[in-house]
């Protein structure tokens, strides 16, 4: 089973997003990281979106040992078999949306693999999403650990 499922149950512009992406499962080696082939899925059935619990759940009783779902403007629900929360979303002057999922899975990542609290895995992730959104194009917003961290209210 994954190690970690990223899903993403809001989207902005779900007709130009791919049912099902399967780029990545984190797994670690001696060397770092291996990417291998977590799923991530883009969901857009109302009811779906409705039942993150659910969707936790299954994730979980599946054996992967931590579900991250971005909800968009709604923040995100991450879980383990340990615990779960949710944390709510940044308020930005978005500019351009774009990349801001991207940066929230990297970020969700990074914490996850310092072994931070799901908490603060929350709180950094929405954060780096919350600041991709400041530049137009996909990287030109992705900001660095300190500024992250800044926004998410974190020790710097």
């Amino acid at each position: 089973p994954a190690v970690l499922a990223l899903l993403d149950a809001h989207h902005p512009d779900p007709a130009r997003q791919p049912a099902i992406q399967q780029p990545t499962t984190v797994a670690s080696t001696q060397n770092g990281l291996r990417l291998s082939h977590v799923r991530q899925k883009q969901i857009h059935d109302r009811e779906k979106r409705r039942d993150v619990g659910g969707l936790l759940d299954r994730g979980l009783a599946r054996g992967v040992r931590v579900m991250g779902i971005k909800q968009g403007e709604n923040g995100c629900s991450l879980a383990s078999i340990y615990e779960r929360v949710h944390t709510p979303a940044f308020a930005v002057p978005a500019v351009d949306t774009v990349g801001a999922g991207d940066a929230w899975s990297a970020a969700l990542v990074f914490g996850w693999r310092n072994g931070w609290p799901l908490a603060e895995i929350g709180r950094f992730a929405n954060a780096a999403g919350a600041l991709c959104t400041l530049a137009s194009g996909g990287t030109a917003g992705m900001a660095d650990v300190m500024a992250i961290r800044r926004l998410a209210g974190l020790s710097v």
